[in-house]
């Protein structure tokens, strides 16, 4: 097997080096080649790390221009230098790293002591003094989610600058207090066993519990629970169990005993199929809730689907092929379908079908690059970019998705592993003409999201070319 232009420049050899010719010592050091002059897009990667001197040697890089990245190693993947350059000679000189910027800063307990052991968003910190330093890539507010065994987590706010390092002040995290309780269903006094029970920031309610990150809790046999570290101000207790409803509670900043009463989840039922009444079989069929009660089910061979809606809530429910179209080239042009509302009273049943939308127009979207973090909406309409966070997720809920496409590319060799994508050109398609307005969400840098408006001629196809939202200056936005 062979491939056209995709010659390698054999091995790469330099020293990473600061402006001020300081060796970069003990680094991750990530190459990724940057697009061919042709558009052909493939894709090099090379991973090494530096020596202590700063030298490296990256093997077999595609010969063109690289962008190298370099990470720290000390419990957070931060990046700390960037540089852009072609692989040179194995005598090659050195290679001139421009840092990035960082908010450092010292995390203590109330007494002023460093916290030796803490985290950051998902990244834990182990650090005898306490300090940490996070990467500033571009300038704009940056949201850090602090936390630490038996403390209350805190969300704060700071400033940072591409290229300059800010000093934060102290951060300090608070004993948590502790909350006990039970879950009980909607009588009052059967108990819920085995519940799950998560702690919700309030700037958090809006994300649904499959992409929930945020601290899950069991309760036992008997419906009873523990919760510990909480935080001396109001946040949510949210069930959303499949046997037994939901429940959502605001707890005080001062309350140490609570009771959780299920809602009854009401029923929707009926059939999907292609518009010519030929069943669509194991297409997902998902509930968008509001407080990220979120819920879904696929439909049985006869695309027969029976969904629980959370009573009393404001959902829009969608169906997707996504599921389906994990399998073999080639693959037909995928069905899509629009949000449809819904709003049921607890135990109320309803009877609802979906087929296909038809409205021939196609919007596409091509970023640089992929990124497993990016999420993305189309809203029928001129939509302003919502003043917080919060109302950005809350629209998000009745917005088209993007057409379904495979994440995994299955082979029909059983020596070939499966190919895990996440692509970056994105297709919304049979769309009645009309304005509509994008949004785009950058979710590995906190709440960054950008919004372009649409006008659809009838049958038109368009095209958009974007950066992603965190490096276009677009909107950081307020929880």
């Amino acid at each position: 097997m062979s491939f056209e232009g995709a010659a390698k420049a054999g091995s790469w050899t330099g020293q990473a080096v600061a402006p001020d010719g300081k060796p970069l010592a003990g680094l991750v050091l990530r190459a990724t080649a940057l697009e061919s002059p042709e558009g052909r897009g493939l894709k090099g990667e090379c991973t090494t790390r530096t020596g202590p001197d700063g030298r490296f040697e990256l093997m077999h890089p595609l010969a063109r221009p690289h962008k190298l990245e370099l990470r720290s190693t000390d419990g957070i993947d931060q990046l700390v230098g960037l540089a852009e350059q072609g692989p040179s000679g194995p005598n090659g000189g050195p290679v001139v790293f421009q840092p990035t910027g960082r908010l450092v800063g010292r995390v203590v307990d109330p007494v002023g002591k460093p916290l030796a052991l803490y985290w950051i968003h998902s990244w834990t910190v182990a650090n005898r003094e306490g300090r940490f330093a996070w990467a500033t890539e571009t300038s704009r507010l940056y949201t850090l989610y602090i936390g630490a065994p038996d403390m209350a987590s805190v969300r704060l706010r700071f400033e940072g600058h591409a290229h300059e390092e800010r000093t934060v002040p102290d951060i300090t995290l608070e004993p948590g207090h502790i909350v006990r309780g039970q879950v009980f269903h909607e009588d009052g006094r059967t108990q819920a066993p085995y519940a799950r029970i998560d702690l919700v920031e309030p700037d958090d309610l809006q994300i649904p519990r499959d992409a929930f990150t945020g601290g899950g809790n069991g309760a036992d046999k008997a419906g009873r629970f523990r919760l510990a570290g909480l935080p001396h101000r109001p946040v949510f207790l949210r069930v959303n169990e499949e046997q037994g409803g939901t429940a959502l509670y605001a707890v005080g900043a001062h309350e140490d005993q609570v009771e959780l009463r299920l809602t009854a989840d009401a029923v929707l039922q009926g059939y999907v199929t292609d518009g010519a009444r030929v069943p669509l079989a194991g297409v997902t069929v998902r509930a968008r809730c509001e407080a990220g009660l979120d819920t879904r089910t696929t439909t049985d061979e006869a695309g027969h689907y029976v969904l629980r809606v959370p009573g009393g809530r404001e959902c829009f429910v969608l169906v997707s092929e996504e599921q389906v179209r994990d399998a073999p080239w080639p693959r037909p042009a995928p069905l899509v379908f629009s949000p449809q509302p819904v709003s049921l009273s607890s135990r109320e049943r309803e009877r609802r079908d979906f087929v296909p939308r038809t409205g021939g127009g196609a919007l596409q979207v091509h970023f640089p690059d992929s990124r497993e973090r990016l999420e993305t909406f189309l809203v029928p309409g001129h939509v302003d970019m919502p003043k917080t966070f919060r109302g950005l997720r809350a629209l998000q809920r009745s917005a088209f998705t993007r057409d379904p496409a495979a994440t995994d590319w299955p082979s029909d060799d059983p020596d070939v592993p499966e190919f895990q994508n996440w692509p970056w050109d994105l297709t919304f398609s049979q769309l009645p003409p009309g304005r509509y307005t994008f949004f785009a969400i950058d979710g590995l840098f906190g709440p960054v999201a950008m919004r372009v408006p649409v006008d659809l001629k009838p049958g038109e196809t368009q095209s958009l070319r974007l950066g992603f939202p965190v490096d276009s200056g677009e909107a950081s936005l307020e929880p």
